[in-house]
């Protein structure tokens, strides 16, 4: 139902069904890769994004994203994560 890509980057974290719509609530992955750096510090989500998707079965289909804000202790930079959703063939 989702594209497989954002699986790498987010977990599903609740899915409701209603009549009409479908909400789907997608919260950013830690990587292994920050949990092995001291350096860098999960600060919590930021606000929910909601995007409207294709329908599915006549179904309204809403994706809730909640992105991290990172900290960079070093420098005491914060950060979001780059990622790349964009299919190929779109935008």
């Amino acid at each position: 139902m989702l594209p497989s890509q954002i699986l790498d980057y987010f977990d599903v974290v609740k899915v409701e069904e209603g009549a009409t719509q479908i909400e789907i609530s997608l919260d950013e992955t830690y990587p292994e890769s920050y949990k092995a750096d001291e350096n860098i510090e999960s600060k919590g989500f930021m606000e929910p994004t909601t995007i409207t998707d294709f329908p599915i079965r006549d179904h309204k289909l809403l994706l809730h994203v909640r992105r991290r804000r990172w900290l960079n202790r070093k420098d005491g930079v914060s950060f979001c994560r780059p990622l790349n959703l964009v299919a190929e063939g779109t935008c």
